[in-house]
């Protein structure tokens, strides 16, 4: 049987998907960038249950008060040392992955160190916001909820009319907030992506 309706489109197949991949970029950063930071979201739920369950159980004030006056801050620091070892192959998939995938015209060297710069402040920043919390239950899905919204502020942020966005507005975001900065350093990227050029962060 013959088709009933034939395709034409005067593009070749590679400048049509160079074009489907613009349009999916461009819809990525004026909507859902902030959706990225989700990635983390699994290592920061199991993460926080580990630390907040020690709190729980009484484990963490044993270990305090046995050790000495420099036994919480050792017993902090055991916890990011070696959440760190252990997430920083992931966060070198998500490099590749991100370059393989998304932004292919800039270096997977850069993107990779992106990423483990990124996974590595998001774990000491969820460290500290792990601190206040002593219920396994539910401490890691308000971290979790906490993360989210500040990337939505950091999207919402990039994109206010009135006042216009501020170069030290989105600093300080940047600076304090691991997941705003995320999402405004990927936004950053999607422009580079758009242009056709790699990723220059001295410019």
């Amino acid at each position: 049987d013959r088709p009933q309706v034939i395709g034409f489109t005067s593009l070749e197949r590679k400048e049509q998907e160079q074009a489907n991949h613009l349009l999916s970029l461009t819809f990525m950063g004026h909507y859902y960038a902030f959706i990225i930071s989700s990635c983390f979201y699994m290592i920061v739920y199991r993460y926080v249950t580990l630390i907040t369950t020690e709190r729980e159980s009484g484990m963490s004030q044993l270990i305090d008060s046995m050790g000495g006056p420099r036994a919480p801050a050792m017993r902090v620091f055991s916890w990011l040392i070696t959440i760190n070892i252990a997430t920083v192959p992931c966060y070198v998939v998500m490099g590749v992955l991100y370059w393989h995938i998304i932004f292919p015209s800039t270096t997977v060297g850069l993107l990779i160190g992106w990423q483990v710069l990124q996974g590595l402040s998001i774990n000491s920043s969820v460290t500290f916001a792990a601190a206040f919390f002593t219920k396994a239950r539910v401490s890691a899905i308000y971290v979790i909820g906490g993360l989210l919204l500040l990337s939505v502020a950091g999207q919402a942020f990039s994109f206010q009319w009135d006042p216009a966005p501020s170069p030290p507005g989105g600093h300080i975001l940047s600076l304090l907030f691991p997941t705003a900065n995320g999402l405004l350093f990927t936004q950053q990227m999607i422009l580079w992506q758009v242009a056709g050029t790699g990723a220059n962060p001295t410019e």
